[in-house]
């Protein structure tokens, strides 16, 4: 039979794993963790996205050998490593899932697949999630997207051994330690100080998922938008959805299972507090698949404004000076708003915070600031642990107000700080220097620089040509089911379709 090797990328699991499932059951399987120096070279890669995936791969190695699946490590670019797989054993079938990736991760692949026409290898890639593969209208992901979910989980494989003639190749290459082989990824993470970094790794994972739903997870709907409470309400699973060590159906069948049983707890005190928690913890869970299908079927959205009316609005080059003092107080987090300084500081340090306060440090860049929201972007992106560049960059693009089709909010900062941290403890605990004479003046007037802000993206969709740009927009990317995705029931409303959050 011949050689299946499975490629792992962000999906770092042996458990509901389709592109492995389907490899074991064509032949033996050589899984492969290929360390691609030019993707971890990008603008929106950081020391802690590699140490999360480190963790997550050294543990799927060692899963890996108790099924007798062999995961060679190699630190090249992906064709490269191809070649010399290739140039080594001879004929293999490439498997891997259908990745909703970055610019980056896209043009790599595209010269994998060359490479693979060139080579006559077959690549077989294979949904993993709701998100759906060119898909013709909008109109039908949500069905495409609920069946998938609704699928059987799969359990790791039973896996046929390699061949002798493949194992005398492999194994001089599998004779060094796990820590050896995963040295690139070790190396890069040691370069980003993130002291409270969540760990990797699958166990980590399926411990989080269990506490959120044994207790956790109760207060979820009430506590997700303040940082002070979301740290310990929400699930915190972000990272491990975002890197592979579980899959969202597996997350969403975890829901399921967890209403079953709740619903039968008359009279317990936390039975409606639960409940809605897994509503609304459900719905977004939706809504990671619905955000991410905005950069499969337009991965440009990373690199320019989705309307073409607000491109150019904002200064597109390299910063001028003002620019720049202005990016650096704001990632600096001493921009003289203490609550954008206090979760910009804990956001450094932790490498998570929870959705709302997301799209606050993004409005605050993008309105107060008036920086371009790829430069801010991708600085946040480098500090989320959890980046996922499918909600990442369509979601900045919103709290920016470049879409054309969603409600300009422009966040409030200081009524933010009223709302989310009333007596002040966030704000201690992560700017103590708040009230000292060291601590900077407000950068900006809040109230003017958001007036002057909303003025100019309003202004930008009264004209027809406008207003046909954002139908365009809306009929490839707009919510459609009123029940699950929150989608506009009228014209009228088609440009301002429900804001949801991601907090995991």
């Amino acid at each position: 039979m011949t050689l299946q090797i499975v490629w792992f990328k962000r999906d770092l699991r042996l458990t509901d794993h389709p592109a492995l499932s389907l490899a074991a059951a064509r032949g033996p399987v050589l899984g492969l963790a290929v360390f691609e120096p030019s993707l971890w070279a990008q603008p929106d890669a950081s020391g802690r996205h590699a140490a999360f995936y480190r963790d997550c791969l050294r543990e799927l190695m060692a899963s890996a050998r108790a099924i007798n699946l062999p995961i060679l490590a190699l630190t090249a670019e992906m064709p490269d490593a191809l070649e010399q797989l290739r140039v080594r054993l001879g004929d293999f079938c490439l498997n891997s899932h259908q990745e909703t990736g970055n610019w980056a991760s896209f043009m790599r692949d595209r010269a994998v697949g060359a490479w693979c026409r060139a080579q006559g290898v077959r690549w077989i890639e294979t949904p993993q999630d709701g998100v759906v593969r060119v898909l013709t209208s909008r109109d039908d992901w949500s069905r495409i997207h609920d069946s998938r979910m609704s699928g059987a989980l799969l359990d790791p494989p039973a896996v046929t051994p390699l061949p002798e003639s493949v194992r005398r190749v492999v194994s001089p290459l599998m004779s060094v330690q796990i820590d050896q082989a995963i040295e690139p990824w070790q190396a890069l993470g040691q370069t980003d100080c993130c002291p409270g970094r969540q760990p990797g790794g699958r166990s980590q994972g399926l411990a989080l998922l269990d506490s959120f739903f044994k207790g956790r997870g109760a207060s979820y709907r009430f506590h997700m938008s303040s940082p002070g409470t979301a740290e310990q309400s929400c699930s915190r699973l972000s990272p491990h959805l975002a890197w592979g060590s579980l899959s969202v159906r597996e997350v969403l069948h975890a829901v399921w299972r967890t209403r079953s049983r709740w619903q039968t707890e008359h009279g317990h005190p936390a039975q409606r507090s639960m409940l809605a928690s897994l509503k609304s913890f459900e719905s977004r869970l939706h809504w990671r698949c619905h955000f991410m299908q905005k950069l499969e079927s337009e991965p440009e959205i990373e690199l320019r404004c989705l309307h073409p009316a607000t491109r150019g609005l904002r200064n597109e080059g390299a910063f001028t000076v003002e620019e720049a003092a202005r990016f650096d107080a704001w990632r600096e987090g001493r921009t003289g708003f203490p609550f954008v300084d206090a979760c910009m500081r804990y956001l450094a340090h932790t490498g998570w915070i929870n959705f709302r306060m997301r799209a606050m440090l993004t409005s605050f860049a993008s309105q107060h600031l008036w920086l371009h929201w790829k430069r801010t972007g991708e600085h946040l992106a480098r500090l989320y642990t959890d980046y996922e560049p499918g909600i990442h960059w369509p979601q900045v693009q919103m709290q920016s107000g470049t879409t054309g089709i969603n409600t300009i909010r422009i966040y409030n900062p200081e009524k933010q700080r009223q709302d989310q941290d009333p007596d002040g403890a966030f704000v201690s605990r992560w700017v103590p220097d708040y009230g000292g004479v060291a601590y900077p003046a407000p950068i900006v007037d809040h109230l003017a620089a958001a007036r002057a802000a909303r003025d100019r993206l309003w202004s930008l969709r009264g004209d027809q040509a406008s207003k046909a740009a954002a139908q365009q927009i809306f009929q490839k990317h707009g919510s459609r089911n009123p029940a699950r995705e929150g989608a506009p029931r009228s014209r009228r409303r088609a440009s301002q379709s429900t804001q949801q959050g991601f907090d995991f």
